[in-house]
């Protein structure tokens, strides 16, 4: 049930980072930071997921994904904080970087 409401929780804030760029960002640069953004969370998936799954099978899963969960409420604070603050879209991948690894260390 903890992985269905962190996986709603990621949508949810995926959609609203693209709708905050669509309405936020030049036009010129909008199919630029898409691709960014889309490639930030892609990334991970195949980079990760082989060294991910041998990892996560060597130790406790409930630890782990009760570890990263944690994390991943931790960065979603510093990423609403970074929104209350003039936030830098570089600032934002990168958050957004460091959650999609953690993501999918969770989804191994």
């Amino acid at each position: 049930m903890t992985q269905g409401l962190s996986a709603l929780g990621n949508a949810i804030s995926y959609f609203t980072i693209v709708f905050w760029l669509t309405q936020t960002a030049p036009k010129k640069d909008l199919i630029f930071l898409l691709t960014v953004l889309s490639l930030i969370t892609l990334i991970p998936r195949f980079v990760i997921s082989p060294i991910a799954g041998v990892w996560v099978d060597r130790f406790d899963r409930k630890k782990i994904m009760l570890v990263a969960d944690l994390l991943q409420g931790f960065l979603m604070i510093v990423l609403l904080f970074a929104f209350y603050e003039d936030l830098n879209v570089w600032i934002l991948f990168s958050l957004l970087g460091v959650m999609a690894l953690i993501n999918q260390v969770t989804e191994s």
